[in-house]
């Protein structure tokens, strides 16, 4: 399981409630002991920080084993079938930073993810399902 809230989700109160620990935290203006129940929770302090890391071990998983990061059109019981949707959601956060918007995806994410041969300008390849 995990703490993180979709970004359009049914519940507003909840979500102001998270934004709130969010803020407080970053500020300072939170208890020792309101962070230490929370950490036991495994509360997404930063948003975006466990999307990146599951993605990219998933990315650097794929390119391990076929030599490539061109993801292309995956079975749905394909192990790396999370990163077709993960490629194409990288892609939008890209546009978005460009634009300025806030996201989680930053500068120093874009050149990693270039080192491995990450495809910005390209759709899933629609080659044999892996």
């Amino acid at each position: 399981g995990h703490s993180r809230l979709p970004t359009k989700y049914h519940n507003k109160q909840l979500q102001s409630w998270v934004k709130d620990q969010r803020k407080h935290y970053e500020k300072h203006t939170i208890s020792k002991e309101r962070i230490k129940s929370l950490n036991e929770i495994a509360f997404e302090w930063v948003p975006g920080v466990d999307v990146w890391e599951d993605g990219y071990g998933l990315l650097k998983a794929f390119v391990s084993e076929f030599g490539h990061a061109r993801i292309p059109m995956l079975k749905d019981d394909s192990p790396y079938f999370k990163l077709v949707d993960w490629s194409i959601f990288l892609r939008e956060q890209c546009v978005k930073l460009r634009a300025g918007d806030k996201t989680f995806l930053t500068e120093k994410r874009i050149s990693i993810l270039y080192k491995i041969g990450f495809e910005w300008d390209t759709k899933p390849t629609p080659t044999k399902a892996v």
